[in-house]
Order: structure tokens, then sequence, then C-alpha cells
């Protein structure tokens, strides 16, 4: 009798049947700080998504969505298909928390139009010229996804195209040819003659596709006309191709194209550097780095100008608040550490800028935390936060300014989507609003005698109602009487900003009236008129155009402000004595972008009307929210064949996702099939899970269920003699274990970084075998007889399943491993039924940064189970020789040799033996050096990550009856060293080659091991 190897096949592609797997084993957490109870608005074209918070704003969305509508209509020659989904947030921190994206919202992000669906999500910005372009630039996206659907798939093909082409089409259609903040981009790249071509647009890390993009569509807008904007878009998405669509439209290659957008930019912006200075080097305070500090904005100078406290990207992993020496530049130290902090959301880096107290010890910022907008008070003698003050009903705090006694601080705050003036009482912390109204008011100034506080507002440019606006001016309020008036304005255009002299008799703020954002003294007595201070190339900006980025002390009079050139942002001098300099450049119209001489255009006369589309508030309703799963996509259905030695197999699966609008639920099922010949059943080869999640309120609950089956096989064939004929006998079993679970999950997340997790439920291990019998004429190869039949198998297992588990995570993932921060898991479970155990899990892991690209990382873990059946033989052993434990130690690495004799005589293997076990205990130490990638050795974003890492491993299995040898018995650790390469493949995966040489084998000198792991 002969038996051939067993055949194994796993039909688990589609198995997430263990609904505790739906959470992550390490992760961070996507807190949702409150319930939002949303509400719908309904509009003739929009159905908007709002809760009672920002009632009011939400009307003034949906009439300017109205307004949008009919620009864009016309624009794009296209009506859309079907309603406009737009979901508001009151404030940015509310955003973060939206369950209608999947994954982290970056402080950064304005807003988001999804590819499936089309919905539009975004956060209410606190002035109506920010709000307005927000929802004019997303409502591009939308109109792109809605023009370029394809039958049959779900994805616009306008995903395929690059984006600068899509982000700089919605930028160009809200804003217009005239953008003095894009036009400094522009003129820098000019004068670096690093300006780009059609083609150097694809690369993002060297030109930022909303900028670029902007001013492409501006030059392609002014030289062929707006009305080229929509069949480009419909040409390039048809092709996927940028440069095919450039060539049928404009008549005229991508190559040339280029030429001719150079020579434009040329013409337009070589006056205006002859013109303007560019900044001396010994100017420069804090000098940007490429790749590395390339952004050092909203600078803050201390009252005796020894500190400059700012915001920069040299912290590598986030953008952190530093201090350096108002005098030298030199870093002091390290403020924040927001990116393995849990406690630091949101440090405001976009928006706002920090203050000092006038004993130039203290500092005030604000920020984020656990979903509410808190003042913190740093001391810098004692090198930390001293006091924290909450800003009760706002969403976010931006630009404190001190009372000059130090008694109270001022703040401007978002809530309801509106931002007014806050008091903040530092003796008690009682807060209360120095303003209320609907327009913005930003940026405010207290003045050296405390009478006065100079702010940012639009109210006397905005008109609310026809929702217009014009640029951003001055204002004084009086702190007596709360009474407001307008300063004199340095000219057209915005004023920024603002910070008083020394000695309260001026203000200097950022204007960029001449067309390019600059330094402004704005007398207040007397009747002088406005001097400008610079005249720079470039100009002076933070990360946007209405970004903070002046200071002054007011003890000395020191300026310090932030200047963007060679596509980085540096900290600048300014001396307090500047002579005023003479505006050359208003005449160049520096802000109008190159392609046309002036405002002319449909997309420049839309932006300049306010009436045509602005809908009545009368005509909106309003009704509630029904949460209710509708399909929202069907996988791609898979289709396999192949052949095995037990016929022919065929197989097939699909899998469909329900949700509703604001993903509170969530419903995926997916199922799979492959059968064979000789197969029993359908039922027995069917793979198929269902998972129901509800993200409603803080706590996540879910529940799912499935099978899962895993078939093996053995055939077996005898000779012999029938009636004088050789005829051949064999027999083919087919064995199914079906795993059928059904489980809840409970989870609860205290911050960004720790989260406890709770699982229930039931699950059913059964068996089936079916048995086939062929009776072959080993003569003609006839079949004389055939017979299948059902076969005895081993009864059902059941268990109550159940485990709970602490969980914190605030590591950083590099290029292929963690570099940063530390994580941990405790877990403890169960089961009960069939066999009865409980199990018990603890897992520590912490990274250590040396350089930027060197890190330290270390891990102590151990798994068991324990209880009467913990060593069951029906449960699988555990291992220690993976290699995302132990490595050098593979199952397949070993041969009959290293077992010795024993192997012969009783089958045991003692060198592989000493690995399994009903429990494990591992520790792992790396170094990690990426060699390439944004932290390597050598830098190079363009290129994959790829990481070096020296290691030593160590580990130790046991059960009850065999302990390890720190608990007094005869079994000792396994060890190894070596080397690990790890490479990331494109973001798909990551392989992982280990050099190992196992200290505990000794006829084995090292093992080659290969895996799709990251580091741990």
């Amino acid at each position: 009798m002969r038996r051939l190897p067993t055949l194994v096949l796993l039909i688990a592609s589609c198995a997430m049947l263990a609904l505790a797997a739906r959470a992550q084993y390490f992760g961070q957490n996507k807190v949702r700080h409150k319930t939002l109870n949303f509400e719908v608005l309904k509009t003739q074209h929009f159905d908007i998504y709002f809760y009672p918070e920002e009632r009011a704003a939400s009307v003034e969305i949906g009439r300017m969505a109205e307004r949008w509508y009919a620009r864009y209509t016309k624009l794009f020659h296209h009506v859309l298909t079907t309603r406009q989904p737009l979901v508001l947030y009151a404030s940015h921190t509310d955003f973060e928390q939206t369950t209608v994206l999947p994954g982290f919202i970056s402080p950064s992000t304005g807003g988001v139009t999804t590819a499936i669906g089309r919905k539009i999500v975004l956060p209410l910005a606190g002035s109506l010229a920010a709000d307005d372009h927000v929802l004019g630039h997303e409502l591009v996206h939308a109109y792109q996804y809605d023009m370029t659907l394809s039958r049959g798939s779900p994805i616009p093909l306008v995903s395929r195209l690059p984006l600068w082409f899509v982000e700089g089409m919605a930028e160009y259609c809200s804003l217009g040819p005239r953008d003095a903040n894009t036009a400094m981009w522009i003129r820098d790249a000019v004068a670096r003659d690093t300006f780009p071509t059609v083609k150097d647009l694809g690369n993002p890390n060297k030109y930022f596709p909303y900028r670029y993009g902007e001013a492409f569509w501006a030059y392609v807008a002014g030289r062929y006309g707006d009305d080229k904007i929509a069949p480009m878009l419909l040409d390039a998405a048809r092709a996927g191709n940028v440069d095919a669509a450039i060539q049928a439209v404009l008549h005229v290659s991508a190559k040339q194209l280029s030429a001719d957008w150079l020579q434009a930019s040329e013409a337009k912006n070589r006056p205006v550097l002859q013109a303007t200075e560019a900044v001396a080097p010994a100017q420069v305070l804090v000098a940007a780095k490429k790749n590395e500090a390339s952004l050092n904005v909203s600078p803050a100078l201390s009252p005796n100008g020894q500190w400059v406290m700012f915001f920069s990207e040299r912290g590598v992993f986030s953008i952190e608040l530093f201090l350096a020496n108002a005098e030298t530049g030199q870093i002091v130290r390290q403020i924040t550490s927001t990116a393995i902090d849990a406690h630091f959301n949101n440090l405001e880096f976009i928006n706002s800028a920090g203050a000092w107290a006038s004993d130039s010890n203290r500092f005030a910022f604000g920020h984020v935390e656990g979903g509410n907008a808190y003042v913190s008070i740093y001391d810098v003698a004692q090198n930390r936060v001293v006091h924290k003050y909450l800003i009760p009903g706002a969403g976010e705090v931006f630009s404190p300014t001190w009372a000059p006694d130090g008694r109270q601080i001022v703040v401007s705050a978002i809530e309801g989507g509106q931002t007014n003036l806050y008091l903040l009482d530092l003796s008690n912390g009682a807060v209360r609003k120095l303003t209320n109204d609907n327009y913005a008011e930003l940026e405010p100034a207290w003045s050296p005698d405390g009478k006065q506080i100079a702010f940012v507002t639009d109210r006397f440019t905005a008109d609310l109602s026809d929702l217009s606006h014009g640029p951003y001016r001055l204002a004084l309020l009086d702190v007596a009487s709360g009474a407001v008036s307008a300063i004199p304005t340095a000219g057209r255009g915005n004023q920024i900003n603002p910070q008083w002299s020394p000695d309260g008799q001026s203000l200097y703020c950022i204007s960029d009236t001449s067309g390019i954002p600059g330094i402004y003294r704005l007398p207040l007595t007397g009747g002088a008129a406005p001097e400008q201070l610079t005249n720079l190339q470039t100009g002076v900006s933070g990360i946007t155009a209405l970004s903070p980025a002046l200071s002054v002390a007011t003890g000395t009079g020191a300026i310090v402000y932030s200047e963007f050139s060679d596509n980085n942002y540096s900290l600048v001098r300014l001396s307090p004595q500047a002579a005023p300099v003479p505006s050359a450049t208003a005449s160049l119209h520096p802000a109008l972008l190159p392609g046309r001489t002036s405002d002319t255009g449909e997309v420049a006369t839309y932006l300049g009307n306010w009436q045509d589309g602005l809908a009545l508030a009368a005509n909106f309703t309003t009704e509630p929210y029904h949460p209710g799963l509708e399909l929202d996509y069907i996988a791609p259905p898979s289709v396999s064949v192949g052949v095995s030695n037990f016929g022919t197999l065929l197989g097939g699966g699909t899998a469909l996702h329900f949700s509703d609008l604001l993903g509170y639920q969530n419903l995926t099922v997916a199922f799979e099939s492959l059968s064979s010949s000789g197969a029993a059943g359908f039922l027995n080869n069917l793979s198929a899970s269902g998972l129901y999640t509800n993200e409603r309120h803080r706590w996540t609950w879910g529940i799912g269920g499935g099978q899962t089956p895993f078939v093996s096989g053995s055939v077996a064939a005898v000779t012999g003699v029938i009636n004088g004929r050789p005829v051949a006998q064999t027999q083919e079993v087919t064995q199914w274990q079906l795993d059928r679970q059904v489980v809840g999950v409970l989870e609860y997340p205290f911050s960004r970084a720790q989260r406890i997790e709770f699982t229930a439920g039931f699950e059913n291990i059964g068996f089936a075998a079916e048995q086939r019998t062929n009776l072959v004429d080993l003569v003609t190869g006839s079949t004389v007889a055939s017979r299948e039949e059902s076969i005895p198998a081993p009864p059902g297992l059941n268990f109550a399943v159940g485990s709970a588990a602490l969980v914190y995570d605030t590591s950083i993932f590099g290029g292929v491993s963690p570099i940063r921060g530390q994580s941990y898991r405790l877990q403890a479970g169960g089961n009960a039924g069939s066999i009865d155990f409980a199990t018990a899990l603890a897992d520590y892991r912490k990274y250590l940064g040396v350089t930027n690209s060197l890190s330290l990382a270390g891990r102590v873990l151990t798994f068991g189970r324990y209880g009467s059946g913990a060593g069951d033989p029906r449960m699988q052993d555990l291992f220690l020789g993976y290699p995302s434990l132990v490595r050098g130690y593979d199952f397949n690495s070993f041969s009959p040799q290293e077992c010795g004799p024993s192997i012969e005589t009783t089958g045991a293997c003692p060198v592989l033996d000493r690995l399994i076990g009903s429990k494990i205990g591992v520790l792992n130490l790396e170094a990690r050096l990426e060699l390439t990638g944004p932290l390597g050795v050598l830098r190079s974003p363009q290129i994959p990550p790829i990481e070096l890492a020296p290691f030593f491993d160590a580990g130790t299995a046991w059960t009850a009856a065999i302990k390890p040898d720190f608990l007094g018995g005869s079994r000792r650790p396994v060890t190894s060293e070596g080397l690990t390469l790890r490479a990331n493949l494109l973001g798909f995966a990551v392989v992982s080659i280990d050099y190992a040489i196992p200290n505990n084998r000794p006829l084995k000198s090292h093992v080659w091991e290969f895996s799709f792991l990251p580091g741990f």
C-alpha cells in the first residue's frame, strides 16, 4: 500500500470571521469625543448635514453652495446627476472625529470630497472668505467626479490624473487668476531658475500641487480661455493622460506649452524681481534646511528680545514648538512632542502663534486636547507647562495675547463655526466673550497700555446679506467699553497679524497691498501715512496667506518674521529702525498670475458677482437625519480554476459593503467557495463572513460571524487481482475542519493612544469527511467500480469565547518599521466548553531615536494558555521559530540530522521540541538604520525606504509539565543574532530578508529567512 503526500487547501481569502480581529492589535484611536446629532438642511440641489451648534452657519453655507452650483454648472457645462451631499463640522476638532472618512485627519486638511458617493466633508473655518473658498474648492471635485464616472466602476476616471491637475483646477476655479500667495511661489521658482515643465509637476515633493497646479490652470485659462477647462478635464480623464488632453484641446504639445508657460512667467516676474530685494544672509535668524527643517513659521519674540518661540518641522515627524535664542538663532530646546504625546492633538500651527507674558518667562499657546480647546502656559525657567486653561464651548483656540499686567489673556476661538474674541482670567480660569457676531475676529494683540486690543476682521468689507467678502482689515477694540473701530488701511489688499510698537503709537502688520506680502507700519496718531518696511522678492508669509508670520518684541522693538524663499520658510530679522522703502511693484500687479494682464474671463467675472445663484434661506427646509444602510460598492467578483489530486477545482467570491451616509453604521458581507469534483457540498466549501459595526458614539460596538473551511486530504492506493485481472483500488479521503464563529466587540478609547477592548461570542469547530473509492482495470485503464460516501468524522467542538484588552500606542512608523514612541497590549481571555482554558498576553515595545536615521527597538512578549485544557492535544501548539518571534529557527529549516537518533526510535526531535509549548516568552532587540527614503542616510524621498537592522532574539517555550529554567525547570531559552534587511515595496508591502545565526543549533551555522513582515 502506498500513501501519497497530504494535500492541504486553505479557503480563507475572505476570512474576516473573527470580529475581534476588526480591532487592530496596535494602532492609534480616532476618538469621537462627543456625539453629534445631525439634521439635514435641504436646498434646491444640496443635502447639508449639520448639528444644532452650527445651525446658523449651515444656512449661510447652503446659500453659498447654491451660488457655486450656478457658477460651475455654466463653467463645466454639466448638471450634477444627483443631489449633492455636504457634511459640515463646526470646527476642525469636530472634523477630526468624522465617521464619514476613514483614517486620521491632518490639521492641514481643510476639506475632503470622496470619490465614491461624492460626499463633501469640511469643517467651518471661522471666516466668510475661508468658508467660501473651501466650499468652492471641494465642489469642483464633486463636478470632476460626476463628469468622469464610467459604467462598471465606482471610481471616477479623474482619480487616475495627477494631483496638481485635479487640485490646481479646484484652486483656480475657486480663487481666480489673482492670488498673491500662489504668485509668491511662482516668483520664487523663477528667481531660482527651477520653474517646472508640465512633466516636472508630477513631482509633488518638489512642486506643491496646489500652488503650481493653480498657476498652470491660470495660465492655460488666461491664454486659451476658461471654456477649455471642461474639455481638458474630460479628455484627460478618458485618456488617463494629461499630455494627450493638452494636444487634443489646446492643439499644442505639453513640451511647447511648458516653454510658453515659462516664457510668460519670466516676462511677468523678472521685472518684479528686479524691483525687489532678496533677504541678506546676515538677516536670517533661523535658516531653513531642506528635508529636515524647511518650515519655520509663526515666530513669537519675548518682550526683552532674548527668546523666540516658533513652529518648525525640524521635529521630523510632526510640526512642533521650538525655543531659540533670538540673538544667535541657536535652538535651545524642543517644547512639544505631539507625535508621541497623546495629550496634544493639535497645536494650531497653521492659524496661530503663541505669545509671551511681560516677564519674558511665561509663554502661552493654544492647543486641542481630548476634543477640547485649551490655553497652556509654559514656564521657560522650569521647562514645563505649569498651567492649562479650558476655553469652554470652543472647538479651537488661536493667537493668545497677554494683558500687560500678566493677569489676563485674550484669544480668538471658534465656536459654532464662528470666530470671536474671548477673555481668560488667569486667576480663576473664567472666560467671557468680548465679541459676539458673525464676522471673523482673528489674531488679537493687546496694546502696551492695556486699553486696546488690535485684531483682524472682515466686518468692514463683508456683507452678510449677500455673503460677499473683501480683504481683511485691522480693528481696535476698546477694553473698557467694548467698542470696535477701524484702523486706517495700508491700501487695497489684506492687512493681518497686527503687532504693537513698544510705545503704543503705531502698529506693525503684514499687507499684500502691493501684490507682495510685506511688513507695514501704521501710525495711529498724527495722521501720518502707512509706511512699507520690506520690499522682498518673495514675501513675508506663514503656511497660508492668513497665517501669522510677524512678531515685535514689546520691550525692545526687535522684529522677526517668517519669509518664504527657495521653497522653504526661514525666520528673518528686521531692524526696528528700518527706514520706509518705496513701493515699486504695485503697477506690475505681482499677484496676477501669468497668462493675462487683467482680471478677465468667466472665472474672474463670477468671482466678482455675489448675486447670481445666491439662494434665499426661506426656501430651505430641515428634517432629522435617519441613518439607513445603503450599498456603497461591490468588490469585483473573483473566479479561480485549478487542478489537484482531487480533480478540477472551481471557485469564486465577492464582497459587498453597506453604510449610511455619515458612516455611523457599516456592514461588510464577503463570501467565497472553492469546490473540487470530489467535494461534498457547496456549504462545506463556503468561506463567508458578515461584519456590522456601529460608530455612532464614543463606544464602538459590532457583531459579526461566518465560516472558514480548512480542507485536507489524502490518497491511498493498493493493487491486486480480481478474477485473474490486475486492478488498482484507490481511496481518496477529503476532510473538512469548519471554523464557525459569532463574536461581538466593544471598544472605548480613552485618548488617541489608549483604549480598552472587549470581545465575547461563540465558536464552533465542526468536522466532516468524505471518501471516494475507485477500482481501475490496470490492463484497459477503465473504471470497474466507483463509490462515494460520507465517513465518520471527529465530534465538533463548541466554545464560549471572550477577552478583554488594554491597548496603548504612540509609536511612529518609519519607512518599514516603528522608530519612535512605545506601545503595549495587555490581554486576558478564555474559552469554555469542549475545552476549557484561559489565555494571557503581555506585549511591550519601545522605540528610541538616536538620530533621524538610527533608532533602537526592543520588545518583550509573553503569551500562554492556562488551565485544565491548556495542553489539550486537540489545540495547536505555540511555536517560537516564526520570523516574527525568534529568527533562525524556522520550521522548514530543520533537517532530520539535527534531530539525532531519537527521531528514528521515539519520533522526538529535541532541538525542535524546545520551540514548542502552550506558553512562550520572547525578547527582541534591534538597531534600525534607514539607508534610503525620507529619513535615510541617503535622503531620497523618491526611493522607497530600505532599512538595515542588526538584531538579537531570545525566547523560550514551555508547558505545565516542562517548565523553563527561570521557573525552576529544565528548558533553556534559545537565542540568535544576525542582520535584517527590510524594504518597502512601493507602499504595498514590506519585504524582510534575515541572515540569522542560531546559537542553539549545533549543526546549523546560519539561516536565511524571507518574509513579508515589517519590523515589530
